[in-house]
């Protein structure tokens, strides 16, 4: 074993600067390769009003949603009847479609009131809430 070892360490020495480039190419290979793009995400120009939060919500079925909908997120869950955690909240942002959807859901955000913000962060935060989406004033 020790003679292998000398004999590796030789080799490297021998061969230093190919070693050198070698791991300098692979450690940009490794750089370039990790580097990964955020998602896109669409946006509006919606301002948030006097008194509104805005907040990152997980939420299920958001595949039908547009950006300006008017929506009540409604928790639900096998221990306690469905509740609703925010009243009339706005959509501000909502992720590019992939294409595919995880069973977790999607994470958009909502402004909605300073009151309701707690509730539908607490209610995100242990599981996927579901959107009611309000018809549009006529």
């Amino acid at each position: 074993m020790h003679a292998l070892v000398a004999a590796a360490r030789s080799w490297v020495q021998r061969r230093r600067r190919l070693v050198a480039a070698a791991c300098a190419a692979l450690a940009v290979v490794l750089i370039f390769g990790s580097r990964t793009e955020p998602a896109p995400v669409t946006t509006t120009s919606i301002l948030l009003q006097p008194g509104e939060d805005a907040v990152p919500v997980q939420v299920s079925g958001a595949n039908s949603l547009h950006l300006g909908d008017v929506l009540d997120l409604v928790a639900a869950s096998d221990t306690e009847p469905a509740h609703v955690v925010a009243h009339s909240a706005r959509v501000l942002s909502l992720p590019e479609q992939s294409g595919w959807t995880g069973s977790a859901g999607t994470t958009l955000v909502v402004a909605m009131s300073e009151a309701d913000s707690l509730r539908a962060i607490s209610a995100s935060a242990a599981g996927s809430l579901i959107p009611i989406v309000h018809a549009p004033a006529q």
